[in-house]
C-alpha cells in the first residue's frame, strides 16, 4: 500500500495527525483508528482503498495533490 501510494505522489504516513488524508484500517487497528476517528479522517478497507488508487491513477483530469495515508 505504501509503495502504491508513493507512486501516486503521495505520502504514506506511520502516524494519523489532523494532516491525514485517509487512514487504511484493518482488522485490527487498534489506537489509530480511534485517532482518526476523533480527528474526523476517512477511514478505508483495504478494498475501498484499491478502489481509491484506481480511480485515482486511473484519471489524468484529477490533480496531482499530494494526499496523506497511512
Amino acid at each position: 500500500a505504501k509503495e502504491m501510494v508513493r507512486d501516486l505522489g503521495g505520502k504514506a504516513s506511520g502516524s494519523v495527525s489532523a494532516k491525514t488524508d485517509y487512514l487504511i484500517a484493518g482488522e485490527a487497528a487498534g489506537s489509530k483508528l480511534d485517532d482518526a476517528k476523533a480527528l474526523n479522517i476517512t477511514i478505508l478497507t483495504e478494498q475501498e482503498f484499491i478502489v481509491l488508487v484506481q480511480e485515482y491513477s486511473g484519471s489524468p483530469q484529477k490533480p496531482k495533490e499530494q494526499l496523506k495515508l497511512f
